[in-house]
C-alpha cells in the first residue's frame, strides 16, 4: 500500500516528501484536537460533578431567549425548592415565588437584568409541596468573546432558618426593652418615693443631735452625725439616680439652648463651695445648640461640678471652655486644672456609680458623669476624656447645631 501512495504521488508530480510532512502535519493536529477536545470533556465531567454534589442550588438561564427560561438546574436545587429538573427546566424561575410578586428583591432583580449586571437578593419563595422559604439568590451574567450575555447563572441558598433565628432575636430584643423600659420606669418612681422618708430620717437625726448637744457627750452625738451624714449621701445618691433615669423621659431637641447661660450660672452656683469663690474661666462666645436648655443646663452643671469637686488644692480652679463646628455638630473643650485622670480610667468615669477616688477624700454620688454621658448620646452626641494624669482634664463632647 505504502508502494502505491508513493507511485501515484510521484504520478501526480508531487515530492514525496512535501506530501509526507502535510500527512504528519495533519495528524498532529488531528491528535491535539482529539486531546483537547478528551481535556475538554474531563472538565465537562468535573464541572458535572461539582454541581451535582454542592449544596447551593444552581441553575443556567438562557439570556437569548424570551423570558430567560432554565436551561440547567442542579439536584441541590431540586432538594432546596422540591421540583426536578423536569418541572423546571424550560420555564422562568419566578415560578418560586408564585403570585408574591410586591419585593424589593425581585425589584433588583429586574434592574440587574435589564443592565446586564450582577446582584444577590433575599426573596421569599414556595417549595414545591406549598412550603415557604427564604432563598438568598445571587444572579451572575456570562458573556462570550465580544462581550455579550448569552447565559444567567443563578445560585440559590436556603436562608429560612437564619431568617428565623434572626426574627425570633429581634423579638427577644424588643422583649428586653419592653421589660428594661418598665424597670427604669419603675427605678424612676421608686427613687422619688424614697426620698422622702431619707429626708425625714436625717430630719429627725438632726432634731436629736440637737438635743444631744445641750446635754450629750460626744460619743453620744457621733452616731446622730453619722446618720445626718449617711441620709444627706442617700438623698443626693436618689437624686441623682432620678436624674439618670429622667433623661430618656425629657426631649432632647427643642428651641437652642444656650452654653453661655448654661455655664454662667453652674459656675455661680458651685463658686461658694469653693474657698474664696477663686475660679477663673476662660470661653469663647459659646454658640447656640439643637438641645432644651434644661438638658444644657444639667449638662454644665455636672461638668462644674466635677471640676470642683477634683480641683488641685494648690493652685486655684481655671476652667477653659471653648467650641468648633464638627460637621452637623459642634465640638466642645471643657478643660479644667484638677488633679487630672489617668488614661486607664477614662472609660470607668462614665458608668454609674463608678467612684476612683474615697469618700473621705472626696464627695458625690459616681453618677454624674453617667449622666453626661446620656444627655449627650441622647441628641445623638459622644463625650470622652483627654488627660495627662497631672495638669487636669479636658472633657470634649459633641452637640447638634441648632436649625
Amino acid at each position: 500500500a505504502l508502494a502505491n501512495w508513493r507511485s501515484n504521488v510521484e504520478q501526480v508530480g508531487w515530492p514525496v516528501a512535501l506530501v509526507t510532512s502535510a500527512v504528519l502535519g495533519l495528524t498532529v493536529v488531528l491528535v491535539r484536537t482529539l486531546a483537547k477536545r478528551a481535556r475538554d470533556e474531563a472538565r465537562l465531567r468535573l464541572s458535572d460533578l461539582v454541581l451535582a454534589n454542592v449544596s447551593n442550588g444552581v441553575t443556567i438561564a438562557d439570556a437569548n431567549a424570551p423570558d430567560f427560561p432554565l436551561l440547567y438546574v442542579n439536584p441541590a436545587f431540586e432538594r432546596i425548592t422540591g421540583y426536578d429538573a423536569g418541572q423546571a427546566i424550560g420555564r422562568n424561575a419566578r415560578f418560586l415565588h408564585c403570585d408574591d410578586a410586591a419585593q424589593e428583591g425581585l425589584d433588583i432583580i429586574r434592574v440587574a437584568l435589564a443592565e446586564g449586571i450582577p446582584a444577590t437578593v433575599k426573596l421569599r419563595n414556595i417549595r414545591a409541596d406549598g412550603v415557604p422559604f427564604w432563598n438568598q439568590v445571587s444572579l451572575t451574567p456570562v458573556r462570550n468573546k465580544v462581550g455579550v450575555i448569552t447565559h444567567w447563572v443563578g445560585v440559590q441558598r436556603d436562608i429560612t432558618k437564619e431568617e428565623e433565628a434572626r426574627a425570633a432575636l429581634a423579638a427577644a430584643y424588643e422583649d428586653v426593652a419592653h421589660y428594661s423600659a418598665d424597670l427604669e420606669r419603675f427605678s424612676f418612681v421608686l427613687a422619688h418615693h424614697l426620698q422622702e422618708p431619707a429626708r425625714q430620717m436625717r430630719l429627725q437625726a438632726q432634731v436629736l443631735l440637737q438635743r444631744l448637744e445641750e446635754g450629750g457627750t460626744p460619743a453620744d452625738r457621733e452616731p446622730s452625725e453619722r446618720i445626718v451624714e449617711a441620709s444627706a449621701r442617700l438623698i443626693g445618691l436618689l437624686r441623682d439616680v432620678q436624674t439618670y433615669l429622667a433623661v430618656e423621659r425629657l426631649p432632647a431637641e427643642g428651641l437652642p439652648g444656650s452654653p453661655n447661660q448654661a455655664l454662667a450660672v453652674a459656675v455661680e452656683w458651685y463658686k461658694e463651695r469653693i474657698p474664696g469663690g477663686a475660679v477663673r474661666v476662660d470661653k469663647d462666645d459659646l454658640p447656640k445648640v439643637g438641645m432644651t436648655q434644661k438638658r444644657l443646663d444639667d449638662l454644665f452643671e455636672i461638668l462644674v461640678e466635677n471640676a470642683v469637686q477634683f480641683r488641685h488644692p494648690e493652685r486655684p480652679l481655671h476652667l477653659k471652655v471653648t467650641a468648633e463646628p464638627d460637621g452637623k455638630f459642634w465640638r466642645f473643650r471643657f478643660a479644667d486644672n484638677g488633679i487630672g485622670i489617668d488614661s486607664c480610667f477614662f472609660e470607668r468615669i462614665f458608668i454609674p456609680l463608678e467612684r476612683l477616688q474615697p469618700r473621705t477624700e472626696h464627695t458625690g454620688t459616681g453618677i454624674g458623669l453617667a449622666v453626661a454621658r446620656r444627655i449627650v448620646e441622647a441628641s445623638h452626641g459622644r463625650i470622652w476624656v483627654e488627660s495627662d494624669g497631672v495638669r487636669g482634664s479636658a472633657f470634649l463632647f459633641t452637640l447638634p447645631k441648632a436649625a
